[in-house]
């Protein structure tokens, strides 16, 4: 039995004392009868009423049924009147009480007491805070086991610019001195942590209290006795939904931890950049410039201003500014970690990534070591998601068979990222959007030439799969699997004209790498390489060439010339046909199809044309019999006429001259080619396979250095082709040898 209820127990002889619970319980008896405010205030009277006439008593009876009905007028949607009230009431059992009894029995009280502060109205805060300074002040270190609550409480009063503000800190610093600092400020950033609504109350009055005067070495006692506790609070603070908050948040980061503190280790450090980084996502000019001035150590926009007038400004120490980037690449590994593995898939981490790319100070630091980790995040993130569908729809088909629930798929599939992970793929290729066209591929190029660099100090080299985030640089392998899931995401084929030769490099870097490097490699390697090579090969586009305008006149003068000249040559050699009596064939050009897979056809269905029918041929016309004239040649003929075609017809007219004389249908033998010319004139493109032509090139020297080292390693090759060649007696002997021995076998058989 406790001291308090042996006091209480020896009490109970006494029979003024016995009275005195016996009228506590007729006054709480009145709070069962309560239907409105009213009548609230009337039984609270009451109850001072019986507190006050038995004040020599400091044991209070009934004192849980007691706080429980203060606690129960302190509800937010009570008048005013019922807290004052009830706050009388307090002071009245706390003098009653005295401070000893009132360390000992804080807890029953504490929950009606403390949360008013942040509900109350501007009358009452002033009575709530004598009631603290009176009663809870002299508690002293013995305020410890409740201080949580208490600043959770009174944190919520520390308004800037109000009336009772000083009033407020001034009772804050009384606590912290009675139950000292380092304490006080672990309880700080415990409700740092755990509380929302009182973060920004608690972060400025930190910021107040610091002193720039001194270093923090100097100030420890701000950072508590849990560095851990206030690492965590810092990082609720940065990602609160409060903008406030999180600008109160960095300005502490700012001015207490800088990117080269002592105070905090490295891995309190990346926790709280990881954080940190978030606040770019919700794209505030105000959160970006104290981040960056945060990681950069220093203020951007101000450098940039003194530089425009030629001041000399102190910049940050170089291994500041390498401290920040490493941090910044544990920190950006931790975001994709995390986001490779959820569901469903989170784009947030590209957007980030994205707006820290356009940076110039840190983009271009941090590009080489983070883009590997992105398309290691791009891919496991897909394979996840069909991992985690392949298994619910194998549970959901489960037969019985244990065979079924094996996982086979252990390659990605393309498919299933085109139909469940565009929106992935969208937003990766708006980060890879901000780099150079060629960056990506060069950087694959670079990343592989490492790789077989590196290839003996590789663990794991023979493992055919995609390594964690953050797990190094990637063996030739997973490298080989990353740039296969690149290929297929990447829109290659959208590259301008003038990236036309990126994947040509890449499969002659890769060859070439795999060539001089091929007696370390083994057979899963080579393979894998030589299938990537197949699949960057199989999507080289062959380049289209323009032709200029004076070289398409001058082709196409020079191809009416000609025309003109075969046509009078044809004219001329009518008189010589018509001896022979052969039929003159009217041919099309052959740019027509059918005309051309059907000229074997011609000796059957014949076309003749008499000397005043003769007509020029049109690609879209169908061959008609020389009887038929077609209407749509003559029109065509009258409303449309080309420079072309006003010679032909002149050359038409002189040949229908030359043919009167006879008046008799002269045949041809030899055909009649008609160019026609459209308007307008359409580019002349030329095509060109030089890029596929220099990789196939490169893989036939690939493919004899890998002979000779590979299957023939100890083979002179010269020597070899020396043997197979001789002379053509030698060839004749032999062949004569080889000859006989086969016809005596059929002979003998």
């Amino acid at each position: 039995m406790t001291t308090v209820a042996m006091e209480e127990y020896e009490l109970m002889k006494d029979s003024k004392y016995r009275l005195y619970v016996a009228a506590i319980d007729k006054a709480l008896k009145n709070f069962e009868y309560t239907s409105e405010w009213a009548d609230l205030i009337s039984a609270l009277g009451k109850l001072n009423k019986v507190l006050l006439s038995y004040t020599k008593f400091p044991v209070i009876p009934r004192r849980i049924k007691i706080s429980k009905r203060l606690a129960q007028c302190m509800h937010p949607a009570l008048p005013s009147g019922v807290h004052l009230k009830a706050l009388d009431t307090y002071d009245i059992i706390f003098r009653c009480m005295g401070t000893n009894r009132l360390a000992c029995e804080l807890f029953i009280y504490s929950a009606g007491l403390f949360p008013l502060m942040g509900h109350a109205a501007m009358n009452i805060r002033p009575t709530l805070l004598t009631i603290y300074e009176t009663h809870f002040i002299p508690l002293g270190d013995r305020l410890r086991p409740a201080l949580s609550g208490f600043l959770s409480g009174i944190l919520l009063g520390l308004d800037t610019g109000t009336d009772h503000f000083d009033r407020t800190n001034l009772l804050l610093e009384n606590v912290c001195e009675g139950v000292e600092s380092p304490y006080f400020y672990t309880c700080i950033w415990q409700c740092v942590a755990n509380n929302s609504p009182v973060r920004l109350p608690a972060i400025s009055y930190v910021l107040a209290h610091y002193s720039r005067k001194l270093s923090m070495e100097d100030q420890l006692f701000l950072m508590g006795n849990d560095i851990g506790l206030m690492v965590s609070g810092l990082c609720a603070a940065v990602q609160d939904s409060s903008v406030l908050v999180q600008r109160s948040a960095l300005d502490l980061l700012m001015v207490c931890f800088p990117m080269n503190n002592q105070q905090l280790l490295y891995a309190d450090m990346v926790r709280l950049v990881t954080a940190a980084l978030t606040t770019i996502l919700r794209r505030d000019m105000s959160l970006n410039r104290r981040l960056y001035s945060w990681l950069l150590g220093s203020e951007i926009n101000n450098l940039l201003a003194l530089q425009s007038e030629n001041e000399l400004e102190e910049e940050p120490a170089p291994e500041q500014h390498i401290l920040a980037y490493d941090l910044l690449n544990d920190a950006l590994k931790i975001i994709l970690k995390k986001c490779s593995t959820e569901t469903p898939i989170d784009i947030k981490p590209y957007r980030l990534l994205i707006s820290l790319f356009d940076k110039p100070q840190i983009g271009t630091v941090i590009l080489d070591n983070i883009l590997c980790d992105v398309f290691r995040t791009l891919y496991l993130s897909c394979w996840y998601q069909q991992k985690n569908k392949n298994s619910a729809i194998r549970c959901v088909s489960f037969t019985g068979d244990l065979t079924s629930l094996k996982n086979e798929e252990n390659v990605l599939s393309k498919q299933f990222v085109n139909k469940n992970c565009p929106e992935l793929i969208k937003n990766a290729n708006l980060l890879f959007n901000t780099l150079q066209r060629h960056y990506i591929w060069s950087y694959i190029e670079k990343l592989f030439v490492e790789a077989v660099r590196n290839i003996k100090t590789y663990k794991y080299r023979d493992r055919n799969q995609v390594s964690e985030i953050g797990s190094g640089p990637p063996h030739i392998l997973e490298l080989c699997i990353l740039t296969d899931f690149l290929l297929d995401i990447i829109p290659i084929e959208s590259y301008t004209e003038n990236t036309n030769n990126i994947l040509p490099n890449l499969f002659w870097k890769l060859v070439s790498t795999v060539k001089s490097n091929v007696a370390d490699l083994n057979q899963h390697e080579i393979s894998e390489s030589l299938q990537l090579c197949t699949k960057i090969l199989s999507k080289i586009q062959p380049d289209t060439l323009m032709q200029n305008t004076s070289v398409q006149n001058q082709s196409l003068d020079s191809t009416l010339h000609d025309s003109l000249e075969k046509t009078l040559e044809n004219s001329v050699n009518l008189e010589d046909s018509t001896e022979n009596g052969e039929t003159r064939i009217l041919e099309k050009s052959k740019s027509d199809s059918k005309i051309n897979e059907n000229l074997s056809n011609f000796s059957k269905n014949e076309l003749t044309v008499g000397e005043n029918n003769r007509e020029r041929s049109y690609s879209n016309q169908m061959l008609k019999k020389k009887e038929k004239t077609s209407p749509r040649i003559d029109k065509k003929s009258k409303n449309k006429k080309s420079k072309s075609t006003s010679r032909l017809d002149e050359s038409k007219n002189e040949d229908d001259s030359m043919s009167s004389e006879n008046n008799t249908p002269v045949p041809d033998k030899r055909p009649l080619t008609v160019i026609e010319t459209a308007e307008p004139l359409p580019k002349i493109a030329k095509v060109e396979n030089k890029h596929f032509i220099k990789c196939l090139e490169e893989y036939k020297s690939f493919y004899t250095h890998f002979i000779k080292v590979k299957l023939l390693p100890n083979t002179d090759i010269k020597s070899v082709v020396q043997s197979l060649t001789c002379d053509k007696d030698s060839r004749t002997v032999r062949l004569v040898t080889l000859l006989g021995k086969y016809y005596s076998y059929i002979l003998f058989r």
